[in-house]
């Protein structure tokens, strides 16, 4: 799967929710440990590691909302599923089950790893020659999944090519999805973004919010493509 969206949309939140749903269910099972390895990367090593603490947050708050709705008979439901004797820390997460997520740097440092489903953030910042030789090998050994969400970042490299905004390409093997800010179903977000649209056209941002935004693989003023035709080609 591979998704071009808005800022601000939630796509952050939608990966971190589907890694820790398959590392706790162990739901792609492969190898010798019969275990799910959710692997996560973004644009830089800082931020890959920023979505490992978010997902530790989302532990925290179904710990909570368990006890809650129990009235404290169903204490840490999710954390005593956390393994002590394997690796807990800033940038991996591991179950009783053998299941993990773990974040990777962006480098050619990251070469060997096997992922049942490797998540990669920001993909339209990877370098092409980095995710063909070091990332996208990673899944082959398992028949895992590659999941990629990004903004746009212009007409060309991996993002552009890999999403191919104009269809050229007669087959596409990745299922794509388009989500611009009016997608948003938060309507206070929705405002305060068509203030900022305001604000960024009085100061002569236009492209940048249409590429940041409105997901648009910005060219150049009068080249952008039609969300219309974008709309015909790829499955909202």
């Amino acid at each position: 799967i591979a998704m071009v969206s808005s800022r601000q949309i939630g796509k952050s939140v939608t990966v971190e929710v589907l890694a820790l749903w398959a590392a706790y269910y162990n739901a792609f099972p492969s190898g010798i440990h019969n275990n799910t390895k959710v692997i996560i990367v973004s644009k830089s090593d800082g931020q890959a590691k920023k979505i490992v603490r978010e997902i530790k947050s989302l532990i925290n708050i179904a710990d909570k909302n368990f006890a809650k709705l129990t009235k404290n008979k169903c204490i840490d439901v999710i954390s005593k599923t956390l393994d002590p004797s394997q690796p807990q820390n800033m940038s991996q997460i591991t179950f009783t089950n053998g299941s993990y997520i773990k974040s990777l740097s962006p480098t050619d440092s990251s070469r060997g790893e096997t992922a049942d489903i490797l998540f990669i953030d920001e993909f339209a910042f990877i370098p092409e020659e980095l995710f063909y030789t070091v990332f996208e090998p990673m899944v082959s050994k398992s028949g895992g999944r590659i999941i990629l969400t990004s903004t746009p970042n212009g007409a060309a490299g991996l993002g552009y090519n890999i999403f191919d905004p104009y269809n050229e390409k007669q087959s596409n093997e990745y299922y794509r999805i388009w989500v611009p800010w009016y997608y948003c179903e938060d309507e206070i977000q929705k405002a305060e973004i068509r203030q900022k649209r305001e604000s960024w056209l009085a100061q002569g941002k236009i492209k940048e919010f249409e590429q940041e935004y409105e997901a648009k693989f910005t060219v150049s003023e009068t080249a952008f493509f039609d969300a219309t035709k974008i709309l015909s080609l790829i499955h909202i």
